[in-house]
């Protein structure tokens, strides 16, 4: 058995298996909440553009895959470039984003996967065509615990479809031009 193999072998077995006690049981209800508590701040700093408090639930440096949205590869990127290209690309927009139905799977004491659906409602008055755009998919998304709580190393956005107006987030602004640039523009090293 492989070390990947393994690993998920005991994260099953700890987490499935008959020698659960009490204590463990309560360590994941704990932890459980903590992700899902990170993942509704994430969305909630989003919909009031609370950007100190969005850039608090990554880790400084993480690895980030938009390419279902995008069509960029994924990167490795800065969280404070991260949160400025979401500060950017957000400020004409009000949203409004809805988290569902959370997986958590727990890899040991310090690293946790995740599955969390959504819903990504932007609002932007228009004279061309709807106000109005919706997203629809999930995020499978790595977390790491820190000193400081459970943060994400890993933001993957799953899109499948939009309903509304796709020019509502179409990235246009030159500002907005130039830091996806920064964001998705194709080397390993992080982006600054």
């Amino acid at each position: 058995m492989g070390s990947a193999d393994s690993l998920r072998y005991r994260a099953k077995t700890w987490m499935t298996g008959g020698d659960m006690d009490d204590a463990k049981k309560l360590w994941v209800l704990w932890n459980e909440r903590e992700i899902n508590r990170l993942m509704l701040q994430f969305g909630r700093s989003l919909d009031t553009q609370d950007w100190p408090r969005y850039e608090a639930c990554f880790l400084s440096e993480f690895d980030l895959d938009f390419r279902d949205l995008t069509g960029a590869a994924p990167t490795r990127v800065l969280a404070s470039l991260w949160v400025e290209f979401a500060r950017v690309v957000l400020k004409p927009l009000k949203a409004h984003h809805q988290y569902s139905n959370h997986a958590i799977t727990f890899h040991g004491d310090s690293e946790a996967s995740s599955v969390q659906y959504h819903v990504s409602h932007h609002f932007k008055p228009t004279a061309r065509g709807a106000s109005t755009n919706y997203q629809y998919g999930w995020y499978e998304n790595e977390f790491r615990r820190t000193a400081d709580g459970w943060r994400i190393s890993r933001l993957c956005h799953k899109f499948q479809w939009v309903d509304g107006n796709d020019s509502l987030l179409a990235i246009t602004d030159p500002e907005a031009v130039a830091i996806a640039a920064r964001v998705f523009g194709g080397s390993d090293a992080p982006k600054q």
